[in-house]
């Protein structure tokens, strides 16, 4: 049944619920709308035998790990309490939905909304892990877009801090097909295990597929023995090769072949990103200015050559595009110039 009432929060609705806990929506005497993550004690979990002190001390530890980061791209947490039927989280509400219903409804979200996504999210990591956090949860299901596109990351449940000697509840907990293979074998965990997830999560949204896929059992083994497929092969040509070293060095076996920090992954996605873009607006303004002529004056096959207002119409709405993903007038001029041979029209170009 609905409660009443937690804490000081009134509850209108439930928004879902886990293996371990039920999330409501509340609002408390100011009127604040908030969302409050409960963990029931003589829930299902003490039914089952579960070690419910362990699962207690998660939630303990989830309240303190996110109590502290202050970040726009990571869900905020107000309060914790405790009374006889609850152990609960009262956390800012968030209107939209997670990324697993996002990926339903569009399983390929392109490539500028796929690296929009992991740039927010590599950008709330590095907030997270610079606190001497690990998530251990990265996924979609953990990810919430916001009804303005923006990315928030929730549900720190399974965190360690550096600080916590949890070695009881830090053994095999996390998603199976996200999971670094640090996490199967129980060695020590720091943020490159997040890094890991990132590298599953930018190969499921690039590639529309995971990279590790099957029952449990099976990810496991994958994970732990096997290379995952380039992401540009499993995409069928898609994605073109320059995020194969980003996703692969994410998805490296031993921690110190991956990324050092989210920064640094960040800046090669960058990278490989602009790559890209430049390939993309190169090829791109081959094939107008072969359709309508180019500025040397050669005229396409059997038509005139156009002048230099109908070639500038017919390059502008290129240029917009590719303006908006270079981020950069200069790489842009400079990609236009290659088909000017004319100094003085190449300084006219900027």
């Amino acid at each position: 049944m609905l409660p009443h009432r937690i804490g000081r929060y009134d509850v209108s609705a439930e928004l879902g619920r886990g293996a371990t806990s039920i999330v409501y929506k509340g609002v408390d005497p100011a009127g604040r709308v908030v969302a409050i993550k409960t963990l029931q004690r003589n829930g299902a979990e003490a039914d089952a035998d579960a070690d419910t002190d362990s699962i207690l001390m998660r939630f303990r530890n989830e309240a303190r790990a996110i109590g502290r980061l202050r970040h726009p791209g990571i869900v905020a947490v107000d309060e914790f309490g405790e009374d006889g039927l609850h152990s609960w989280l009262a956390m800012e509400y968030v209107e939209g939905c997670n990324l697993d219903d996002v990926l339903l409804r569009c399983p390929l979200l392109g490539q500028e909304r796929a690296v929009a996504i992991m740039d927010e999210l590599l950008d709330a990591l590095g907030c997270v892990h610079r606190e001497g956090i690990c998530h251990r949860d990265v996924k979609p299901a953990n990810i919430m877009v916001t009804t303005a596109g923006r990315v928030r990351l929730t549900d720190f449940g399974v965190a360690r801090l550096r600080d916590l000697g949890l070695t009881r509840v830090s053994s095999i907990i996390g998603t199976p097909a996200f999971m670094a293979p640090e996490q199967f074998t129980g060695d020590v965990l720091d943020g490159r295990a997040d890094l890991f997830a990132c590298g599953v999560l930018l190969f499921l949204l690039l590639g529309g597929r995971r990279p590790f896929s099957g029952a449990p059992a099976a990810v496991m083994h994958q994970i732990l023995h096997e290379e995952p497929p380039l992401l540009s092969e499993a995409s069928g040509g898609l994605v073109g090769r320059v995020y194969d070293d980003v996703v692969s060095r994410a998805l490296a076996k031993r921690p110190d072949d991956r990324f050092s920090t989210a920064e640094e992954m960040r800046d090669a996605l960058h990278a490989a990103s602009l790559r890209s873009a430049e390939a993309t607006l190169a090829t791109v303004v081959k094939t107008v200015v072969q359709n309508l002529g180019d500025p040397y004056g050669r005229p396409p096959a059997g038509g005139q050559a156009p002048d230099e207002r109908t070639l500038a119409h017919g390059l502008e709405p290129t240029a917009r595009v590719v303006f908006g993903e270079t981020r950069s007038q200069a790489r842009l001029v400079d990609a236009l110039s290659l088909y000017t041979a004319d100094d003085e029209k190449r300084q006219d170009a900027s």
